[in-house]
């Protein structure tokens, strides 16, 4: 008999979070693990369909389930991701709702400071993060439990490509949200010094949505980037394996100049198609390259970037190698790891 799980979170955006529920599922599928997840939406925001769409086609369903309707006695445990409104909605959830935090954004963060004393665990998926979380929220320090985010490489890997444009020049990519956080903008700066010391035969390849707070467009301009850049809108999360495989092919770097993280995804699901990553130096980044200095650049050092840029293009395929064993601390079977240690506390989902 599967136990049953409710995860609840604020918008269907069939980002991120819906990404790591996924993965999940499959973990759970894979490992025989006997839970299945619901999952309610405060509001659709252009994600449900596909969503739907992706744990219909890849038979999913035994293990994962969109809901319209949240009745919390329904389930074994509730989870709420960064969702601190379920709170206030008068469920009697004394002892069965655990919190998972997600969110870089410290301002998002905030909600810790209010959570019950009665929280069940709070979840997060790094053990960086965590102790960041810790510092933030101490009286949830004997609390806090990982659940690492991972990759599902070591259950399947996708093999197609994206038929993608016939570039001339090495492509450079960024995958993500492109905002004040995610900067962005130091990636464009990188990419001007590199032109101007190391070689000129590389285009850049920026592929998400597109945040108020950042002018892509004339920051592009400003650089005399236009006829050196493109960009492509948000990807599908079904789409990205087959992007990521495609860039590998055209021997592309995957950059995040990123100043948070809660663990990495795209660099870990860049790094699982052993596509060469080059990263901001934060906490969070370091422990996917296994502290690689060629992979790690300083933040807000624009000529870091471009010089570890050409190291890495230099150290391709040796690189690219060296992702294969990077990768494995991001595995399935690690989260099933953290699964087994959560669920033997809570009580619910064992193997």
């Amino acid at each position: 008999m599967h136990a049953k799980i409710a995860y609840v979170y604020q918008w269907a955006t069939f980002g991120g979070v819906e990404r790591v529920l996924i993965n999940r599922a499959e973990a759970f599928r894979q490992y025989r693990i006997p839970v299945k997840l619901f999952i309610y939406f405060y509001a659709d925001a252009g994600g449900l369909t596909a969503l739907k769409t992706y744990i219909k086609r890849h038979k999913l369903d035994e293990f994962i389930e969109v809901v319209h309707e949240f009745h919390p006695n329904q389930y074994d445990i509730v989870f709420s991701i960064d969702t601190p409104q379920l709170l206030t909605e008068h469920y009697d959830l004394t002892n069965r709702v655990i919190f998972e935090c997600h969110t870089p954004y410290i301002n998002n963060r905030q909600y810790l400071l209010t959570l019950p004393p009665t929280l069940r665990a709070l979840v997060v998926p790094s053990k960086t993060f965590r102790d960041r979380i810790s510092s933030e929220a101490p009286s949830f320090s004997d609390k806090l439990f990982v659940l690492r985010n991972f990759v599902p490489w070591d259950i399947h890997q996708e093999n197609t490509e994206l038929e993608l444009p016939k570039w001339a020049r090495r492509p450079i990519v960024y995958l993500g949200r492109v905002d004040i956080l995610k900067n962005v903008i130091e990636l464009l700066d990188g990419f001007v010094y590199f032109q101007k010391n190391y070689g000129n035969d590389l285009i850049l390849v920026i592929a998400g949505p597109v945040s108020p707070d950042v002018n892509l467009e004339q920051e592009l301009k400003m650089r005399g980037l236009t006829g050196r850049s493109v960009w492509i809108p948000p990807i599908g999360f079904d789409q990205v394996p087959r992007f990521l495989n495609a860039m590998r092919k055209k021997s592309a770097v995957f950059v995040s100049c990123s100043r948070g993280e809660s663990f990495g995804l795209s660099v870990a699901e860049a790094i699982s198609i052993t596509l060469p990553v080059l990263i901001s130096d934060i906490p969070e980044h370091l422990k996917l390259v296994c502290n690689d200095p060629d992979c790690i650049y300083r933040l807000g050092n624009p000529e870091s970037l471009a010089h570890n840029l050409f190291v890495l293009i230099n150290k391709y395929e040796e690189k690219s190698k060296a992702m294969v064993e990077y990768r494995k601390k991001f595995s399935a079977y690690s989260f099933i790891e953290d699964w087994r240690i959560l669920s033997s506390e809570i009580g619910i989902g064992l193997a």
